[in-house]
């Protein structure tokens, strides 16, 4: 049954996500024409439709349902279908109208699931059996099973796999939105071969996989609003059976796993893709009948409230200040304080160039963190003394937002990409362990700063807060690993000390794992390089007796220095406020001033933590074509001293 479907006039949106609660209202419409012969006659004509909206607990509730036909008909509302019938119409009688008006509410929610359930499950209710079996368009072969089983190789969660399954479908079929109102056409077979199809068949190659390893799972046809033309289209998405809790609807096409934002509006569900919206009937002689596609129009009548943020997060730069043209990984953390699963999706929606995908789709499992990373690069176009500063923000779908800055200037330590791809890396936890909610591990350092030359002490305590004893914890940090065995609510006190000769790490990292279970700390140490100022290029070496002109040298650093002074005892002195690199200094004088034709320099400067530091040097400068009085002068302070 072909559907096309109506813009409705309403406000450009661009993300109805922001609210708790849509009213929104959706009209479906459509016609029949009876094409006569000679001797016509019809008995009865009956539509069957099962493309419009339903009450579906707490997430989608129907206010009212208005249906309508021309000429009248007899209607009949059923759980999966809403038939009109007309009985022996009059011959005259050439179109057949029907339609159903539907002002709907749907919530901003999803199944609050606490229980984790170990997968795989043997125990499949029997009226769910038939969604685990192949069908016409979502179908199953050996391609299929060993992709499945290949994602999701030895996972042991129920909820982990469904979300693997659909992440993965996501990233490797090429699809476009723009497509939202295409019909499916292909099976899920061609769809996995090809990798690429519309929303419809994703679907199908989700609910494929998902059936390949024993999950039900079912097709549902729907509308949702997009930003791409400011509209309600058709669209597909699946509903996965999760054990003791029902259907959970998962839509791969928005990357939105375990929940779907408020827009989608269900229509109706079904065990393939290819199930009909409207079943036509009839019996009559000399009579044929041309069925029209089904038109749909929908519209946001009210968005209201603000959704419930679920989580926190905080965001920061690994680096806060960078050179020109450089790789910056951006790290969000984000904690699910709930007992419940939590899925969700960050956006980076500020920063300068991102230089990688600026949404992120994750699941917290109860009571877990998690780090999320992005990549953006400063530009190289910067202009001397100038500090530039970026706000970067991120946004998860349900309204949480963080900020940090980042700045960026000459002069400072320029960070390629292969370093922030190796940082990133770092971070990122065993996918073989699975998250363990009961260690906790608070660690600090004995000093905020250290110099490369020192020994840095790391103190941890790992505490046990789960609710069972647990044994041989191996707590690590870098290969150096310590055992511990810890009681219920206790703690043990372990300890490194960390030689920071050589030392390259901008991150610690501490791990407690057992050898099922992992969880990681992170800190970050502040390794301060000693500045060693050296003067070069002192010039000029030699002038004539009375030249005025300007003493001239460069000062060179190996690290960052603040408040650096330069004194040229008989001359004056020059400050400068910060080095980084290196800078020409001038300081005024006249020959006359050089007797004996050498300068003494002073040079006293800070680190950037207040450190002191004082060198001294001395440079011949000649000076040609004396006066005889003062070569005089000059040989009897000599012979007196």
């Amino acid at each position: 049954m072909l559907i096309l479907i109506l813009p409705a006039i309403a406000a450009q949106v661009e993300n109805y996500n922001n609210y708790s609660m849509l009213d929104i209202q959706t009209e479906f419409s459509s016609s029949a024409f009876a094409m006569k012969k000679s001797t016509p006659r019809v008995d009865f004509f009956s539509v069957n439709l099962s493309f419009f909206p339903r009450d579906e607990g707490q997430r989608q509730l129907v206010e009212s349902l208005v249906m309508n036909s021309t000429p009248k008909a007899k209607i009949t509302q059923k759980d999966d279908y809403i038939e009109y019938y007309w009985k022996d119409p009059a011959i005259r009688q050439e179109w057949f109208k029907y339609s159903v008006k539907a002002n709907v509410k749907t919530v901003n929610s999803f199944n609050k699931i606490t229980r984790t359930i170990r997968f795989p499950v043997d125990d499949i209710p029997r009226e769910f059996k038939m969604y685990v079996e192949p069908s016409e368009y979502i179908d199953t072969n050996d391609q299929i099973k060993n992709k499945a089983n290949e994602i999701i190789a030895g996972e042991t969660d129920y909820y982990i796999v469904i979300y693997k399954l659909a992440q993965w479908v996501e990233k490797n079929v090429n699809y476009n939105l723009s497509t939202l109102t295409a019909n499916a056409v292909q099976k899920s077979s061609w769809v996995l071969t090809n990798k690429e199809g519309v929303c419809d068949e994703i679907t199908n190659l989700y609910i494929s996989m998902l059936r390949a390893v024993g999950i039900p799972a079912r097709f549902v046809g729907g509308q949702v609003y997009t930003n791409i033309n400011y509209k309600f289209g058709e669209h597909g998405w699946a509903e996965v059976y999760y054990p003791g809790e029902g259907w959970i609807p998962v839509d791969v096409t928005f990357g939105q796993v375990g929940w779907i934002d408020p827009t989608h509006i269900k229509f109706k569900h079904a065990l393939d893709s290819g199930d009909p919206t409207v079943k036509f009937s009839w019996k009559s002689m000399d009579v044929d009948f041309k069925t029209n596609p089904l038109i749909i129009e929908t519209k946001v009548l009210q968005a209201s409230g603000e959704p419930n943020k679920q989580v926190g997060i905080t965001i920061e730069p690994l680096e806060k200040v960078i050179g020109p043209n450089s790789y910056m990984p951006i790290m969000v953390t984000v904690i699910n304080p709930h007992d419940y699963y939590v899925p969700l999706q960050v956006r980076l929606t500020k920063g300068p160039e991102i230089y990688s995908d600026v949404r992120q789709t994750i699941l917290l499992r109860p009571l877990e963190e998690k780090q999320l990373f992005w990549i953006v690069k400063s530009s190289e176009d910067l202009r001397k003394n100038i500090i530039y500063t970026s706000t970067i923000e991120a946004t998860t779908n349900f309204g949480t937002i963080a900020t940090t800055e980042l700045q960026y200037e000459l002069g400072e330590k320029v960070y390629d990409e292969e370093w922030a791809k190796k940082q990133i890396e770092s971070f990122k936890p065993k996918d073989e362990k699975e998250y363990f909610p009961g260690i906790k591990i608070d660690c600090e350092l004995d000093q905020p700063y250290y110099y490369t030359t020192e020994i840095a002490t790391l103190s941890c305590i790992v505490k046990n807060i789960g609710n069972q004893p647990l044994t041989n914890i191996k707590s690590c940090y870098s290969k150096d690993c310590k055992t511990l065995n810890l009681g219920i609510t206790e703690e043990n006190d372990v300890e490194w000390e960390i030689d920071l000769r050589g030392f390259e790490d901008e991150v610690i990292i501490i791990s407690a794992e057992t050898e099922n279970t992992i969880k990681r700390s992170y800190m970050r140490i502040e390794i301060i390089e000693e500045p060693n100022i050296v003067i070069e290029q002192f010039k000029p070496e030699n002038m004539s007796y009375g030249y005025d002109g300007n003493l001239s040298f460069l000062l060179v650093t190996n690290a960052p220095a603040r408040d650096i002074k330069v004194k040229i005892e008989g001359f004056g002195e020059a400050e400068l406020k910060e080095l980084n690199t290196k800078r020409e200094l001038l300081i005024p004088f006249n020959s006359k001033e050089i007797l004996r034709e050498d300068v003494n320099v002073v040079l006293t400067y800070k680190d950037i933590v207040g450190k002191e530091y004082k060198r001294m040097a001395n440079y011949n400068v000649k000076v040609l074509e004396k006066p005889w009085f003062i070569r005089f002068l000059l040989w009897f302070e000599t012979h007196l001293n």
